[in-house]
């Protein structure tokens, strides 16, 4: 724009905002400013600067939007002093009164540019100036009265003197959940209605291994949610319900609402081999959990009431299957409230009736293998 020179070095866009306020006293010398910009004595985050003078009107240079609008009739006007870098230089700026109840124009783009925490802080002010809320509204209305703003006059003095309610409003679907790992925080897992955020503590924890589409629940997270069996069992796919319900998962990851809450929850360390109650692949303990028998229609259903408890551990996978814990004393019953050491797998329906016995044969067969190489493991 003629008048306004940039060095070839510069960032121009940085250089205009910078001098934003000497631009626009140079290019409208009878305009003052006003809104926010009254009260910053610089232009907005996003580049708008707001004046006040004899019309509306708007000039865009580079990244700087110079936004007029009408004056009052009778203007109240102030000083500022303002240092570019180049030298002081004084300009007109809207006073506190002014400033006050332009905040209150209705679908008016200076009173937007004035936030709650500016609006309060002039309320404040005023205040301060006049010795009483009913000092500060008389002293407003009458400028209000002046200009014929009456509507806005209104609204300000109804703000002095009946401030509104400082409660913050809370989305009570938003969620705060708390990832740990043995018993220590690891980061915290937060829903804020829309989108997932992982947010590791100190920057430490789970890296993730795959990033996943902005939003989403992280990898490691999705794949310890219950599937197959357990998801049909809990009767709510919906991901929020599954962890806002539920604490405990495989390897010792628990997921809580607040800190207090983990040291309440058992570790899952193995205390008992299982090898101790076994003899030619049977066991040789005694089982506390539910029975399956020929008249026993509802064993899934039985099964699935270890579940109904958020201290039971959640295990992913599509066969029927449930924590246990064993006994010193060789009991094994369901891990609620307790370690769990052990995994219980049943014969299954619809097509999973052998996988038990496979992974058991494939487990034997390995520890057969490590056996022959000298070494000695335990199928699970």
């Amino acid at each position: 724009m003629h008048g306004v020179y940039v060095d070839v070095h510069d960032d121009i866009d940085a250089t205009v905002l910078k001098h934003a306020i000497r631009i626009a006293k140079y290019l409208y010398p009878r305009a003052h400013l006003s809104a926010a910009s009254a009260a910053l004595l610089a232009p907005t985050r996003d580049g708008r600067l707001f004046l006040s003078g004899r019309r509306n009107q708007r000039t865009r240079i580079r990244m700087l939007e110079i936004i007029q609008n009408n004056a009052p009739k009778h203007s109240s006007i102030g000083e500022a002093v303002v240092d570019d870098g180049m030298r002081e230089f004084r300009v007109s700026v809207s006073s506190i009164r002014q400033r006050f109840l332009e905040a209150f124009q209705l679908r008016n783009e200076h009173a937007a540019s004035i936030d709650d925490d500016m609006r309060a802080a002039i309320a404040a002010r005023l205040i301060e100036e006049y010795g009483s809320a009913q000092g500060a509204a008389d002293a407003v209305w009458t400028f209000a009265r002046e200009n014929e703003w009456y509507r806005e006059g209104k609204s300000a003095g109804r703000y002095l003197l009946h401030r509104p309610s400082a409660v913050p409003v809370k989305n009570e679907a938003a969620l705060d959940l708390i990832v740990a790992w043995h018993g220590a925080s690891r980061g915290h897992l937060t829903r804020d209605g829309f989108e997932w955020r992982w947010k590791p503590i100190d920057g430490e924890g789970p890296p993730l291994a795959r990033q996943t589409i902005p939003g989403k629940l992280p990898p490691f997270i999705v794949s310890l949610l219950p599937d197959g069996w357990l998801e049909q069992v809990l009767k709510d796919k919906d991901e929020r319900t599954l962890l806002r319900l539920g604490k405990r998962y495989l390897s010792n990851i628990t997921i809580v609402k607040q800190e207090s809450e983990l040291a309440a929850l058992p570790q899952d360390v193995l205390l008992t081999r299982l090898d101790k109650y076994t003899q030619d692949g049977a066991f040789t303990g005694k089982y506390a959990g539910p029975v399956r028998s020929e008249i026993d229609k509802n064993f899934d259903a039985n099964l699935a009431q270890i579940y109904a408890r958020a201290d039971t551990p959640r295990l992913s996978g599509v066969q029927i299957k449930a924590p246990m814990y064993l006994y010193p004393d060789g009991v094994l019953s369901p891990a609620t409230g307790k370690p769990s050491t052990h995994i219980f797998k049943p014969a299954g329906t619809s097509g999973y009736d052998a996988l038990p016995v496979v992974e058991w044969v494939a487990m034997a067969l390995c520890r057969l293998r490590d056996a022959g190489d000298g070494a000695h493991s335990h199928p699970g």
